[in-house]
């Protein structure tokens, strides 16, 4: 992969790229054989499972679904993955797919910045084709067969803004803690790859017993494995054969962020526990006030 760099690939449906339909499939490049290797995880996606939880969301809530699956020890690489609602031509809802890849390494201290500003590219181009592709024509169709439409797939990160900037800084300190990790995503978006989910805690107990292997809490940051299949690192960074076994000692320049990060989830929950509080005081005061109300009017119609 290309230093500071992304490389973006799209995902869409209507238009005849290939020959031989218009269903779901890669318009940018138009083929497979336009993927170098790092590329091709999400060919192996079953988009048809994906669409359809997509379709039910609503077009400000499928804009938060994300994820981002690893390369292996080879391949050291991630692919971060956002997507948008659309229509085709004939006005049919529909969802544009941006998946952007990028090289990592994981005892670079500014890696959850590097991953943001992909996250940055792939949400950014997702909400432009969202509206570039509603109801596109024949025009938009040709651009794509022939490769026009994005004639060049990479794009400069330090030109890019960080999407989620906290929720990366705590992802990849949580990834670097275990071994097994291949993925994180939300829970529309776990087919894409992942096999931890990111999410709150009820989405957590509610999938738990589907075969992810570990879960990410939204509100803490913190990940924890199910059924023992993510194992975190010994003290040394030697538990076996992962690519992220070389990052002792990586972390040191992101522990402002990370406090950062940890501050403002405190500091978000206790915002919600005293609202809870507030909550809980004005139902006491209404009681009350019901109380002696009654009270009242028994007394009265007892005179």
């Amino acid at each position: 992969m290309r230093d500071n760099k992304t490389v973006v690939q799209v995902w869409a449906k209507g238009f005849r790229v290939s020959d031989r339909t218009r269903e779901f499939q890669l318009v940018v490049p138009p083929g497979l054989s336009g993927l170098d290797r790092e590329e091709r995880e999400l060919t192996q996606v079953p988009w048809g499972e994906v669409l359809k939880s997509l379709y039910r969301m609503g077009g400000a809530e499928v804009t938060r679904e994300f994820g981002v699956t690893f390369g292996d020890s080879e391949v050291k690489t991630a692919t971060v993955v956002t997507c948008a609602h659309t229509a085709d031509n004939h006005g049919r809802q529909s969802v544009v797919v941006v998946g952007a890849t990028v090289g990592v390494n994981w005892a670079d201290s500014g890696l959850s910045e590097v991953l943001a500003r992909t996250h940055g590219v792939a949400y950014r181009l997702a909400d432009t084709y969202s509206d570039v592709l509603r109801g596109a024509n024949e025009s938009i169709n040709e651009q794509m067969k022939d490769g026009r439409f994005l004639s060049n797939r990479w794009f400069e990160l330090s030109e890019e803004v960080p999407q989620e900037q906290p929720m990366w800084s705590s992802l990849v300190s949580q990834v670097r803690r275990f071994r097994g990790v291949r993925g994180v995503a939300t829970k529309n978006m776990v087919k894409v790859g992942a096999n931890v989910l990111y999410g709150t805690f009820d989405e957590g107990q509610r999938v738990r017993n589907t075969g992810l292997d570990g879960f990410m809490d939204s509100a803490t940051g913190e990940m924890v494995s199910w059924g023992g299949n993510l194992v975190e690192w010994d003290a040394s960074g030697k538990d076996g054969g992962s690519v992220r076994s070389d990052v002792e000692g990586a972390e040191s320049s992101d522990q402002n962020v990370d406090i950062a990060v940890v501050l403002n989830q405190i500091l978000a929950r206790l915002d919600a526990v005293e609202g809870r509080q507030r909550e809980l005081l004005a139902k006491l005061d209404e009681v009350k006030g019901e109380v002696v109300s009654k009270r009242g009017t028994s007394f009265f119609r007892t005179k």
